[in-house]
């Protein structure tokens, strides 16, 4: 799979492919454990135009994006997969 080479605002973002380019500021991130998702690592997100989004990581990824995606910095994130957001609590309005 080729990397992606335009940026898009996470407006843009859809779930029907996984190359994505997006630049976002870290805004808040956590470590989270229940019982039917398991150890993530979850964090909001923002792009340059204020939208937000909640981003998670399974097991194996969470020690690097906790070195990666410290609060505060702006990141360039690319190739990751997005899923529609479902249930009572979600952190943004984003979907």
């Amino acid at each position: 799979m080729s990397k992606p080479s335009t940026l898009v605002l996470i407006n843009g973002v859809k779930p029907f492919r996984n190359n994505w380019l997006i630049r976002v500021k870290v805004l808040h991130c956590w470590e989270q454990n229940t019982s039917f998702g398991g150890e993530t690592f979850e964090c909001i997100l923002a792009d340059e135009s204020g939208v937000k989004i909640a981003a998670a990581c399974q097991r194996n990824q969470i020690k690097r994006l906790q070195r990666d995606l410290p609060a505060g910095e702006w990141k360039t994130i690319d190739t990751f997969k997005v899923s529609a957001a479902t249930g009572k609590y979600r952190p943004t309005a984003h979907q």
